[in-house]
């Protein structure tokens, strides 16, 4: 994009944009307006979002910040057979930028805007396919330490002493970040901390103090090809010996 082409999208894109007490977040977006605030979303402007899974006994969490798109008002899923609920919360003060109808039009003149918005959506998908990755991992110590590493990617920074993940997540919620019971995740921070990997400061905050984590074993990422079909071809319809074609 060419410096005349950002200072015109500078004027031409102003949105409006919410601010968001710690809580639950679908009942303070009535503020907004209508529930469907056009086709493309929210825009997390700064803070920290929360997205709770529910289903039989258990609770997963997926946790945005800033640069992510959000739909809250759109239904989870799209198959239906999965009974679950999804909770939306503000873990911290946040700004939303509202990215409705008439923002999506202007931006058609700006496609470079869009492609970001994309990149946002696929980082995203990345992020979830790596914590899918880390709740596989056998021991929880494991996954727990993997998390801080993986969320210490996007929020962290570097110090003197080793580098400091500044969000003050609580044993409960990384339990539901790692896919284990809270007991058994106090237990594993007890235990990386006897073993100096990680450090939890006064704050509440978490100072990783060991070597980066995740490279694969020699030899895990060796393809296996599927003995059997896993998705079976598409059939194609039978074609008319001689077409036809309507005036």
């Amino acid at each position: 994009m060419t410096p005349e082409c950002f200072g015109q999208a500078q004027v031409e894109l102003l949105v409006k944009l919410g601010r968001f007490a710690t809580g639950p977040l679908p009942g303070q977006l009535d503020g907004l307006g209508s529930p469907v605030h056009g086709p493309l979303g929210l825009l997390v402007v700064d803070g920290l979002i929360g997205i709770e899974l529910l289903t039989n006994d258990v609770a997963s969490v997926e946790l945005l910040g800033p640069g992510d798109l959000i739909r809250p008002w759109q239904p989870f899923g799209d198959e239906g057979l999965l009974e679950a609920d999804v909770r939306w919360s503000a873990l911290s003060e946040t700004r939303l930028a509202v990215l409705d109808a008439k923002t999506a039009a202007r931006l058609v003149r700006y496609p470079e805007i869009y492609g970001v918005l994309i990149e946002r959506l696929t980082a995203r998908s990345h992020r979830l396919a790596v914590t899918q990755t880390i709740c596989q991992l056998n021991r929880v110590d494991q996954r727990v330490l993997t998390m801080l590493w993986h969320l210490a990617g996007r929020w962290g920074r570097v110090t003197a002493r080793g580098t400091l993940m500044p969000l003050a997540i609580p044993h409960r919620v990384l339990s539901q970040l790692v896919g284990a019971r809270r007991p058994t995740v106090s237990t594993a921070c007890g235990e990386l901390t006897r073993r100096g990997e990680v450090e939890r400061q006064p704050d509440g905050s978490w100072l990783l103090t060991g070597t980066r984590v995740g490279a694969p074993v020699p030899g895990s990422h060796r393809f296996v090809a599927p003995r059997r079909r896993i998705v079976r071809p598409v059939e194609e319809p039978a074609l008319s010996p001689e077409p036809w074609f309507e005036d």
